[in-house]
């Protein structure tokens, strides 16, 4: 049997196949014609991303869920055991801390505003992008 390669139009020769490095991800289409006595001529043609030898480093993700735009302050609805926690109260919440060139970020809460028990909820994004999220309590 006979059979012939043909990437993007070009023939791709015996010796040459161990070289060649291609994804199905790559592959937009394959013809196969048949030859007289069961032979085979196939056509593989690729992607623009092949041709251009441009190799993705990922893969394309749409984020359906996710963080919003800042909203103006609202009083969180908390799902917590009210008897355990009935002391506990929300006093503030800050949209927007930016640290020093050390990364220290500093805010005052009132000293009568805070009793025996806290609760901090850091929730935010570093300029690379990396997301901090810690709870700090007594």
């Amino acid at each position: 049997r006979h059979v012939l390669l043909f990437i993007d139009g070009r023939r791709i020769e015996s010796p040459e196949l161990p070289t060649v490095f291609l994804n199905m991800e790559d592959v937009e289409n394959v013809m196969v014609q048949t030859l007289g006595r069961g032979g085979r001529i196939y056509q593989v043609f690729t992607d623009d991303n092949y041709k251009r030898n441009i190799v993705d480093l990922f893969n394309e993700h749409i984020v359906q869920n996710g963080y919003d735009e800042e909203k103006k302050y609202y009083k969180p609805l908390y799902d917590i055991d009210t008897d355990q926690f009935s002391d506990w109260i929300e006093i503030d919440w800050k949209p927007k801390i930016k640290t020093n060139e050390n990364g220290v970020a500093f805010f005052k809460i009132g000293a009568n505003e805070i009793q025996n028990k806290y609760l901090f909820s850091i929730q935010g994004f570093t300029n690379e992008g990396l997301l901090i999220s810690e709870i700090l309590h007594n």
